[in-house]
């Protein structure tokens, strides 16, 4: 039998708490892409609900709301795409939001053992194929309407 030391030592990796400047990064760079989405879908664009239950209804829960994608964003020191998108198809699921998934990725300009930085890599949109294929077909299909008139 485990002692109240032992219990408390070992945590439930799905409720720890990232640091304070982890937030405020994955904060940040959550605003700079409403900021940068803005420009195409308008001014209705808003930060997600971002507690441990997320957003109470299907549509909610995302890191940025009001585009017809469910945006994941991470800001991380080596940006892991794989797990970002399982996290976000896992989170998408449980909020039974059917919009396709698109993961926005950034590292860090300091990889772990950097002492100086290095030229910030760009951001990096990580979707499933079967999603592209669907929105490169209404594109083509915008356009022979466009083309049309």
């Amino acid at each position: 039998m485990k002692d109240k030391s032992e219990e408390s030592s070992e945590k439930d990796p799905k409720f720890v708490r990232a640091g304070r400047r982890s937030r405020r990064k994955g904060r940040k760079w959550e605003w700079e892409i409403i900021h940068r989405l803005r420009e195409v879908f308008g001014p209705h664009l808003y930060r997600g609900q971002q507690g441990i239950l997320g957003g109470a209804a299907p549509g909610e829960g995302c890191d940025v709301e009001g585009t017809p994608f469910f945006i994941e964003a991470k800001h991380e020191q080596m940006f892991n795409w794989r797990t970002a998108l399982q996290q976000a198809e896992e989170k998408s699921a449980e909020k039974r939001d059917a919009r396709p998934i698109l993961v926005v990725g950034k590292e860090d300009k300091k990889p772990p053992g950097w002492r100086i930085g290095k030229l910030a890599t760009p951001p990096i949109i990580v979707m499933k194929y079967s999603d592209f294929l669907i929105l490169l077909e209404e594109l083509v299909e915008l356009r022979k309407l466009r083309d049309s008139k």
